[in-house]
């Protein structure tokens, strides 16, 4: 498939859900509610959605949220997706918060890749932004480590925000260590955020 420019499009992002377990304050910030579960598409229908995308040229999925995790049998899903014909890739993006409980059964389901969001490895400031309890930031980490550890393709991806320049040099090095790639992203001025 290709947009009106020329350019291929061969991937598509899949939120199965807006609820998240941190509040972050560029991105969910209080008063925000939430979808009606009756009115979210059930894992069915986002695969058959998914089915006919392949057709279309798309061969990989980003599958996102809220928090894909918070969702009850979300690597059910992402092992059924990864089974359709004609996919060649499946990548998660999480918080990393429920990773570890999720990461064996996430290899088996042979997902392709693991982007965690960490803005920055300083607990403090971490609770600041997420409003997520003290030692977050460590756990978060830590979930990143393992996942890399397991062999799968992790990446880190850090919303930059004048509380956190400071600190890319150190999540940089950190990276580094694991081994997983950084990505540095805009904050994008969307509006209540």
């Amino acid at each position: 498939m290709r947009d009106r420019l020329g350019r291929e499009i061969d991937y598509l992002r899949v939120s199965v859900t807006d609820r998240c377990n941190l509040r972050c304050r560029y991105c969910m910030p209080g008063g925000v509610p939430s979808v009606e579960h009756a009115e979210v598409l059930r894992y069915e229908e986002l695969l058959r959605l998914c089915g006919l995308a392949v057709g279309l040229g798309i061969h990989a999925f980003k599958v996102t949220g809220g928090e894909p995790l918070v969702r009850r049998d979300c690597v059910s899903f992402l092992a059924e997706l990864k089974k359709l014909r004609g996919v060649e890739q499946v990548t998660l993006t999480t918080n990393g918060i429920l990773l570890p409980d999720h990461l064996e059964a996430l290899r088996t389901a042979g997902v392709d890749g693991i982007n965690v969001s960490l803005d920055t490895l300083d607990d403090g400031l971490y609770s600041s932004l997420t409003g997520a309890p003290s030692g977050t930031a460590a756990l978060v980490w830590r979930a990143a480590e393992a996942s890399a550890a397991m062999g799968i393709h992790t990446k880190l991806n850090a919303v930059l925000l004048p509380e956190t320049v400071e600190g890319i040099v150190e999540l940089t090095a950190a990276a580094d260590t694991v081994p997983a790639d950084i990505r540095f992203i805009e904050l994008m001025p969307i509006g209540a955020g």
